[in-house]
């Protein structure tokens, strides 16, 4: 087994979610461009001492209405309960977003003791889907697997729902292979890679942002750019070099497909893949976007080069029954963007510690 001793950077905001939300109308409120979380028990304290103010707590927390709720946690706090913020704050965290629209947070993945990590799972899923990518694209079964692929979906009439069972079979039958095969090349490195959980960062590492997926937010707490964390990974038969070629051509071809955005961090990545650099890019997380979760870009490259097009949208129109206009250049939409900046998601920078 090859270790590899990981520093992880981040490039752009990463967001991993442990399940849980945060509601602005009883855990935390905005304030100097800050999200302050507060102490639950503290409020609870202060709520008991007087029933009719309780009573006016938990009618403005139940009566919630989105955005469009008129009960304001901060002016709760400081006008009925005659508080300072300062003394039912427990931490604080940087805000980039919009302070007045209420949203929930979606809460990072934090130890026991609430500082965050990386999971060694979303770093080896990350990896694995960078892996199959290569398979598919650069060996004969690979694309044998692909030529199988669209010549069974030629067979079904996207126009007719009654086919549709079909597809469904089809997708499940051809995703099967697809994973019994995921190890052309590998030799069985994803099931024997072992990737370690990070280690702890510091709760500061984390900020609050507003995302955007055209019209849809989101309220995230992410890594900032410029965390560092780290972390072991160990393979057979594999050098750190070829693993970097790999991860960063599947870098390369998802920042190519994007076009002009994320140009300086598609020009890292661009020196890093032509140069056989010994730096390597990835992306994990939430909203990085559906090719970077998955080996429809090595489908739709098929697609152009084989004159698949038209059949590529139609599957496509099968993943994503509700998305208006598919067309094989423009889907899909489901990155997300930060707030105003418009920075993507989810992308990391790896260093080997010790060659």
């Amino acid at each position: 087994m090859n270790v590899y001793n990981v520093k992880a950077t981040v490039i752009t905001p990463v967001s991993i979610g442990n399940g849980n939300q945060l509601s602005p109308y009883k855990d935390y409120f905005i304030k100097d461009g800050l999200i302050h979380y507060i102490y639950t028990e503290k409020l609870g304290i202060h709520l008991v001492k007087n029933k009719e103010l309780m009573d006016e707590y938990v009618e403005g927390v139940a009566n919630m209405d989105g955005n469009r709720s008129k009960f304001d946690l901060l002016q709760f706090i400081e006008d009925k309960l005659d508080l300072r913020s300062s003394e039912i704050t427990r931490n604080t965290l940087y805000f980039y977003g919009d302070p007045s629209s209420k949203l929930p947070i979606n809460a990072f993945i934090k130890s026991p003791n609430h500082q965050p990590y990386i999971p060694g799972s979303s770093l080896k899923g990350a990896i694995k889907t960078a892996l199959v990518y290569t398979d598919l694209e650069k060996t004969p079964k690979g694309e044998n697997w692909r030529k199988q692929f669209f010549e069974q979906l030629s067979q079904i009439n996207f126009r007719d729902k009654r086919d549709m069972w079909k597809l469904d079979a089809l997708t499940q039958d051809l995703e099967k292979l697809l994973k019994e095969k995921a190890e052309i090349q590998n030799k069985g490195v994803t099931e024997r890679m072992i990737i370690t959980d990070s280690k702890l960062l510091q709760r500061d590492a984390l900020e609050v942002v507003d995302l955007k997926r055209t019209q849809i937010p989101e309220r995230q707490e992410v890594l900032r750019k410029q965390s560092r964390f780290d972390f072991t990974l160990s393979f057979p038969d594999e050098t750190w070099i070829s693993f970097g070629e790999k991860m960063n051509r599947f870098a390369f071809n998802n920042l190519s497909a994007a076009g002009k955005e994320n140009e300086d961090l598609f020009h890292q990545v661009e020196n890093a893949f032509n140069n056989n650099h010994s730096t390597i890019f990835i992306a994990l997380g939430f909203g990085k976007g559906i090719y970077l979760n998955s080996i429809l870009l090595s489908l739709k490259d098929y697609a152009y080069n084989h004159g698949k097009e038209r059949l590529f949208e139609n599957y496509l129109r099968y993943l994503s029954p509700k998305t208006r206009k598919i067309h094989i250049d423009t889907f899909p939409n489901t990155e997300f963007k930060t707030w105003q900046n418009q920075s993507s998601l989810g992308w990391i920078k790896l260093e080997n510690t010790h060659f």
